[in-house]
């Protein structure tokens, strides 16, 4: 028998969603030939210097939020893995530096945020650790 995907699916994967990835920015400050968006790739998309607004993404918690509280969420107790990439993430510093992502709802659930980094702007701007580190994994 052949299953498709119903509004029920989706309902239910996004009250049990256990992993949120957010692309911050695509600007980098590397040119890497081996990137994703590199010139090793014919088929990449183009670099705009685009940067994700804050409120864009306390809009996606607040309405995940309603389905988290939802009696559809089975998984109330898991942890919810936050990522950001990018280009470099941390060249939206402001992004960053707010962490508004969760901030209303940590005490209803177990969050771990993740920042996939080259390190190279940290290297350069070390006070900028100190902004992002303490509820972030860099990695």
């Amino acid at each position: 028998m052949t299953k498709y995907l119903t509004a029920d699916n989706i309902t239910f994967a996004m009250a049990n969603l256990n992993q949120l990835v957010f692309e911050v920015t695509d600007v980098c400050n590397l040119q890497c030939k081996y990137c994703g968006y590199g010139e090793l790739y014919d088929d990449h998309d183009k670099r705009e210097d685009k940067m994700l607004p804050t409120k864009k993404a306390i809009r996606l918690i607040d309405y995940l939020a309603e389905f988290w509280k939802s009696k559809i969420n089975t998984s109330a107790q898991s942890v919810i893995y936050i990522s950001f990439y990018g280009g470099e993430p941390l060249l939206n510093m402001p992004f960053m530096e707010n962490k508004p992502i969760c901030h209303g709802y940590m005490n209803e659930h177990d969050f771990q945020n993740y920042v996939n980094t080259q390190m190279d702007f940290l290297r350069k701007h070390p006070e900028a650790y100190q902004k992002i580190m303490e509820e972030v994994i860099i990695v």
